[in-house]
């Protein structure tokens, strides 16, 4: 479990930042915040000990010229902000603002991991996210084509707003819109919209969704 990997990832971590320094070529600190996230949603909450030089390294990386070391740098951000919500929740603002700076990037898989890593911290931490702007964001963009794998953290944050009585509420505005692109994504081929895992899990909430329409006579 977690807790026993710790004692190994203890050592692996300090070699990892060797390759993650600035002196190192950007495919080295790719593999570098690849680690990272894969270490962090896997260790969940034990990784907080990593958490402040592992997001460090992140935000230092976030603006290379590198797409493929962005690209990295984000989907890492993401994963950090799921391992440990209550560390990051305090970064919020700061976080969204630099992971949103990259949803315009000219290289489409940067922007789409972009947009996957606001997924992943909507579901984190939906209460701490500003919904009015970040839902209109999503649905503008999904389903993703450049990185279709990015589909399913988004949708899952669809539907943790979907499930939440209050956070349907703040959601109300955008309900229509959140309806009607689960029933075109359940509808249409999984690829490249929505990987067959991510659309299975929508068409199994299908109840939840409908339930969210807003009903003709209460308007």
């Amino acid at each position: 479990g977690p807790a026993a990997f710790d004692r190994y990832y203890k050592v692996f971590f300090e070699e990892l930042l060797k390759y993650a320094g600035r002196d190192r070529c950007g495919d080295d600190r790719s593999m570098a915040l690849g680690a990272f996230a894969d270490c962090a949603i896997t260790m969940g909450p034990a990784y907080a000990p990593y958490l402040e030089r592992s997001m460090q390294v992140v935000l230092a990386n976030l603006d290379s010229p590198d797409p493929g070391l962005q690209q990295n740098c984000v989907c890492c951000l993401g994963m950090l902000c799921r391992a440990c919500p209550d560390l990051c929740t305090p970064h919020y603002g700061v976080l969204l603002a630099r992971v949103g700076a990259l949803l315009q990037h000219r290289v489409g898989m940067v922007a789409d991991n972009a947009l996957g890593a606001i997924g992943r911290m909507v579901r984190a931490a939906p209460g701490q996210v500003p919904l009015a702007t970040v839902l209109p964001v999503l649905l503008d963009r999904l389903p993703l084509t450049h990185d279709p794998l990015e589909n399913s953290p988004c949708f899952e944050a669809l539907l943790v707003v979907l499930q939440d009585p209050t956070l349907r509420a703040q959601a109300a505005p955008f309900l229509e819109r959140i309806v009607g692109l689960f029933a075109r994504t359940v509808s249409a081929p999984p690829a490249p919209q929505l990987p067959a895992a991510a659309a299975a899990e929508a068409e199994a909430f299908a109840p939840v969704v409908a339930t969210a329409r807003p009903r003709e006579d209460a308007l």
